[in-house]
C-alpha cells in the first residue's frame, strides 16, 4: 500500500527508491530475482562429469511467469483493479534471468 501511495503522489521518488543501486540489495524484488536466477540455472547431473543441457526448473518458472502475466492482462481487459507492481516485477525478473542464462 505504501508503494502505491508513493507512486500516486511522487513518481520520481518512487523510481529513485526502487532503482537505487545501494537500496536495492535487500529488497524483496532483488531477492525474488536471485531466487529465480538460481532456479533457472540449476542443472541435474546425468553422471559424475555431465550435467543436463536444459535447467531443471526453467520451464516451470517461465510457465509461472506467463500465467501471472495472463492473469494481470485479464484483469486489465475486464476492468478489474490490477496491481501494476506484479507486471513490473515479473518483467524485471524475466529480463534478469534471461541475461544471466545467456551469459
Amino acid at each position: 500500500m505504501e508503494e502505491i501511495e508513493l507512486w500516486k503522489n511522487d513518481v520520481k521518488t518512487y523510481l529513485m527508491k526502487n532503482f537505487n543501486f545501494l537500496e536495492g540489495f535487500k529488497t524483496r524484488r532483488n531477492n525474488a530475482m536471485k531466487f529465480a536466477n538460481e532456479l533457472c540455472k540449476h542443472k541435474r547431473r546425468i553422471s559424475s562429469s555431465k550435467k543436463e543441457k536444459i535447467p531443471v526448473y526453467f520451464d516451470t518458472v517461465y510457465k509461472f511467469f506467463v500465467n501471472v502475466l495472463e492473469v494481470f492482462d485479464d484483469q486489465i481487459k475486464n476492468n478489474k483493479p490490477a496491481d501494476f507492481r506484479i507486471k513490473e516485477s515479473v518483467l524485471y525478473i524475466v529480463e534478469n534471468v534471461c541475461a544471466s542464462i545467456s551469459e
